[in-house]
């Protein structure tokens, strides 16, 4: 799925926040669309607003 939007979708308009327990996808991801990334549960609190966007 991340291809598909990062092909898609430029940095600005597409940004992806990645939960990866197992640890094997933060090089899956460009840079330019991670917004986020949380080898942990307790890692993933950003505020849904932020998420969001305007």
């Amino acid at each position: 799925m991340e291809k598909q939007i990062t092909e898609r979708y430029g940095a600005d308009e597409a940004k992806i926040v990645v939960g990866d327990y197992r640890r094997s996808l933060l090089e899956a991801i460009p840079s330019d669309h991670l917004l986020e990334y949380a080898p942990v549960a307790s890692a993933l609190r950003r505020d849904p607003a932020a998420v969001a966007g305007p």
